[in-house]
C-alpha cells in the first residue's frame, strides 16, 4: 500500500508540475515532435501537425484523468505530507522536468501505436521521435526554469 501512495503522490506531483513550472513543455514539444515526424520520419506536413497536436492531447487529457479521476474518486486517495528534506534543488527541477517528460512519451507512445497502426509510415521511427522530443524539451524546460530561478533569487 505504501507503494502505491507513493506513486500517487509522484503522479499528483507531476501533474502540479505541469501546471505550474513545466506549463510550457507541451507547446516546445510539439513544435519539436512535428519537425521530427516530418522530417525523420517523412510524414507529410499536415499529417504530422495533426498527428503531433492530438498526441498531445490525449496525452495531457490521459493523465489529467489518471490523475483527477482516478486517484481522487477512484481510489480515494488522500496526499500525504512530505517530510522528507530535499537535498539539491536543481536537481528536482530536472527530475520533474525529465519525469513529465517521460509520462508524456508514454502516452504519445501509446497513442502513436493505436493511431499508427495500419499506417504505411514507421511506426518505431515515430515512437522514438517521440521520446527524443520529449527528452528535449525536458531539458529545454529545465533551462528555463533554472534561468528564471536565477533573476527570481
Amino acid at each position: 500500500m505504501e507503494l502505491v501512495a507513493r506513486l500517487c503522490d509522484f503522479l499528483l506531483s507531476e501533474w502540479l508540475w505541469s501546471m505550474t513550472f513545466d506549463l510550457y513543455h507541451i507547446p516546445i514539444n510539439i513544435v519539436f515532435l512535428f519537425l521530427g515526424l516530418t522530417f525523420i520520419v517523412g510524414m507529410r506536413t499536415i499529417r504530422a501537425l495533426l498527428l503531433s497536436f492530438s498526441a498531445h492531447v490525449f496525452s495531457f487529457a490521459v493523465f489529467t484523468a489518471i490523475v483527477v479521476g482516478a486517484l481522487k474518486s477512484g481510489l480515494e486517495w488522500v496526499p500525504s505530507a512530505h517530510s522528507e528534506q530535499i537535498p539539491t534543488q536543481g536537481l528536482n527541477f530536472f527530475y520533474a522536468s525529465m519525469s513529465l517528460g517521460a509520462i508524456h512519451a508514454t502516452l504519445q507512445s501509446i497513442f502513436l501505436l493505436a493511431v499508427m497502426r495500419w499506417s504505411e509510415h514507421r511506426t518505431l521511427s515515430a515512437i522514438v521521435v517521440t521520446w527524443i522530443s520529449n527528452v528535449l524539451s525536458g531539458l529545454i524546460s529545465y533551462a528555463g526554469i533554472i534561468v528564471t530561478m536565477s533573476y527570481v533569487f
